[in-house]
């Protein structure tokens, strides 16, 4: 199951993982929480093994000072960011993705199927814009601090 919480005292149930069971080699597991809290929030793990034993991970913590939703079409997170931000591509109607820098220089081209998440990485500081080529451009500000 995975956990999550605002002050680490009460915890709700966001999301159930089926495991796979016994296993020899490592597994991995991922999910996005589609309704993420603003502001500071903590995720864990709680493992039930079969005979009814739990127990949880280490906390995380993650800081989400403001997701940008553009129509519905995809989302940008977290902004500011620290060095690397997320697109949620939402439609499938979304194909290139181009960030551009302040003065319009185009710093990274994104190939998008849709319905996906596409992280960017390595920007300096700075103001960029996210384009999104669909039915019709659409155009959205993120910022990268220091």
């Amino acid at each position: 199951m995975v956990e999550r919480s605002s002050d680490m005292s009460h915890w709700d149930d966001i999301r159930k993982v089926a495991g796979a069971g016994n296993s020899a080699i490592t597994l991995y597991y991922e999910y996005l929480d589609q309704a993420p809290l603003m502001g500071r929030s903590f995720y864990r793990l709680r493992q039930v093994d079969y005979n009814g034993t739990t127990s949880h991970s280490e906390a995380r913590e993650v800081l989400i000072n403001d997701v940008r939703v553009i129509d519905g079409l995809f989302e940008v997170y977290p902004n500011p960011s620290f060095g690397s931000v997320f697109i949620r591509v939402n439609s499938a109607g979304v194909q290139m993705l181009k960030v551009r820098n302040a003065i319009g220089q185009e710093v990274r081209s994104l190939q998008s199927s849709g319905n996906e998440i596409v992280e960017v990485s390595g920007l300096a500081p700075g103001v960029y814009f996210l384009t999104a080529r669909g039915s019709e451009p659409i155009s959205l500000k993120f910022v990268i601090l220091d």
